[in-house]
């Protein structure tokens, strides 16, 4: 049995902009940071037809596919809440789960929490804060760069979330800058012409780690070089740079 909250399949992949909180926490031109080879199940490949690093649409359509084509929607019980899950001092779990409209409690062998947890921001306390005539966005609330226009914005974090709003805020906002505590390897989607991920291979796993990360360095100064980018202060410590148009 599965317990879902929402009315349909997707969790946070499901996307909507008339919601209060937008429907999740993505933003409108949110893609995957890893690619379709690596990031499908291994018995239901991503189609061929989609880019390397697929639309957030294109996921939950995905889901959607893989859920229908393995009949799960039969144990899946829509808009469900659990509300606590407790051992019974028997190897067992009571489970109460609420529907809004009644509380049903039962027992389960095993319970898998799978609730993710990325779906409520956190913002730290910034001294100044309170006095900023500025605005404070946190990248949960972030749907598009329109607002941004002809503005001078800073960037605190150079996750994935935070490289790739930047990214996108630069087309429109006046000045970006990113800020970070310290410097970071700035990995492209594309490491000779091939999906980063896609260096991350059996073989290489098999290399002892100080030999594998000087490889895959030397691969990401090559690409550097290519692209003109300095390597000055950078360390060994990054995350994906999502965007195309900049890193191609």
């Amino acid at each position: 049995v599965v317990y879902e909250q929402e009315s349909q399949i997707g969790g946070l992949w499901n996307y909507d902009e008339t919601l209060p909180d937008g429907g999740g926490i993505m933003y409108r031109s949110l893609r995957t940071n890893t690619s379709k080879h690596t990031l499908a199940f291994s018995d239901f490949p991503l189609p061929e037809t989609l880019p390397d690093f697929p639309h957030h649409s294109e996921i939950l359509q995905y889901l959607r596919a893989y859920a229908a084509s393995f009949g799960l929607q039969q144990y899946i019980q829509f808009n469900t809440v659990v509300e606590s899950a407790r051992p019974t001092g028997q190897q067992q779990w009571s489970v109460r789960t609420s529907t809004g409209q009644q509380s049903v409690t039962e027992t389960f062998d095993a319970v898998i929490i799978c609730s993710g947890r990325d779906r409520y921001p956190t913002l730290p306390q910034l001294p100044g804060r309170e006095t900023f005539v500025g605005k404070i966005l946190h990248s949960h609330s972030y749907k598009g760069p329109e607002e941004f226009a002809g503005q001078d914005v800073i960037v605190a974090g150079v996750g994935s979330s935070g490289v790739d709003i930047a990214v996108e805020l630069s087309e429109v906002a006046r000045q970006v800058y990113l800020s970070t505590t310290n410097g970071a390897w700035f990995i492209p989607r594309y490491v000779l012409k091939r999906p980063y991920d896609h260096q991350l291979t059996r073989l290489a796993a098999c290399l002892p780690y100080r030999l594998r990360m000087f490889f895959f360095y030397r691969l990401l100064l090559h690409e550097y070089k290519r692209m003109g980018i300095s390597l000055a202060h950078l360390r060994s410590k990054g995350l994906p740079l999502p965007s195309f148009d900049l890193w191609r």
